[in-house]
């Protein structure tokens, strides 16, 4: 549910009042019975809850069947939804659209449970609702967001943030720097590692045959030959190079206020690989601010989450759009069908 106090449990609740949604998955939302019961309230939701008071280990049904819900409790054919209640904050303190430390720990014991319930094959995937940095920091959380968090929790070094919507892909090579840092940060190594997660992902999780991708250069036209930086020649050359050796179809780079025009009105690309957040995102969000949805590659499990912030100003009013994590749940549930587990409806966390 994200931060408890911000608009995740409204859109997720809206998001599931879509029926063509709820035919397609099982849901499970992992937060506080209270919160929902809040915001069921407020917006007027006619969905009940089937409350699941605990999650211990050996209250969950290892039978790989699909007919039987993996956790106990969990009911599939239903207007109740699953809801499992993990008691993390208290209403003595909760404040709805305030940062607070309570809340940010709480979110973070959301992810972590929702995480360790997909990797356990318990759900078939996870979709996160927006946390607060400035209060998952008060909580003392050494992570800059969910991204690096989950990279942590599942081992790996090699992850990415892909920001999809209908016509454009984004993947970051860097993501939350100051911009004075990025530049140090990049190396023909880290930027040959995403092209490689963005290949895969393209043609092992989306089975796109042959992907298409393209990368943005860092400094105004390429750099003109150094002039105005050489990052161009020193790094990302090198990694398009040794990416197209390996036999990925790789093209760049391609100056930033040139390629997005390509991809989404030439189609040129199935992807866009850019070099920094706000390269990436200004012209992802331009054109798809409300259906835009994260997506963390790389991991042992399928994330995904809608790409906007707790929106603490208006939380608990019943005006948050819903469209973005309507999104990040179809896109989960693509991703549970073409990744080869067809099994539907999945069971999906949000």
């Amino acid at each position: 549910m994200g931060d408890p106090a911000g608009i995740g449990p409204e859109v997720i609740l809206k998001a599931l009042s879509d029926a063509s949604i709820r035919k397609s998955i099982i849901p499970l939302l992992i937060g506080e019975a209270f919160v929902f019961e809040k915001i069921k309230k407020i917006i007027n939701s006619p969905f009940s809850f089937n409350v699941i008071k605990n999650c211990r280990k050996d209250r969950f049904d290892k039978s790989n069947h699909y007919n039987k819900v993996k956790i106990e409790g969990a009911v599939s054919k239903s207007e109740k939804i699953n809801l499992l209640n993990l008691e993390e904050i208290k209403k003595s303190d909760f404040v709805v659209g305030k940062v607070s430390k309570s809340t940010g720990k709480a979110a973070i014991a959301y992810v972590r449970k929702g995480f360790f319930l997909a990797r356990d094959k318990r759900i078939d995937a996870l979709v996160t609702a927006p946390i607060n940095k400035e209060a998952v920091k008060l909580s003392n959380f050494p992570y800059p967001g969910h991204t690096e968090f989950l990279a942590a929790l599942s081992k790996r070094k090699k992850v990415g943030m892909v920001l999809a919507a209908k016509e454009l892909k984004v993947l970051l090579v860097t993501t939350h720097l100051a911009l004075r840092d990025i530049s140090a940060r990049l190396s023909e190594e880290k930027i040959l590692e995403k092209i490689k997660l963005g290949y895969h992902f393209l043609k092992d999780d989306l089975k796109l045959k042959n992907p298409r991708i393209g990368l943005c250069g860092l400094n105004p036209h390429n750099g003109e030959k150094g002039i105005f930086g050489d990052e161009e020649e020193r790094v990302i050359k090198p990694a398009i190079a040794a990416a197209r050796r390996a036999g990925i179809n790789c093209i760049g780079p391609v100056p930033s206020d040139v390629i997005f025009y390509q991809a989404t009105k030439q189609k040129k690309y199935d992807l866009v690989i850019a070099m920094y957040h706000d390269q990436g995102l200004i012209p992802l969000k331009t054109l798809y601010f409300k259906e835009a949805v994260n997506i963390t590659i790389g991991l042992p499990i399928i994330r995904t989450s809608p790409d906007h912030g707790t929106a603490f100003d208006i939380a608990y009013q019943g005006k948050a759009d819903s469209t973005s994590m309507k999104e990040a749940i179809r896109y989960a549930a693509r991703l549970v069908s073409v990744q080869g587990n067809k099994r539907s409806p999945q069971t999906i966390s949000v």
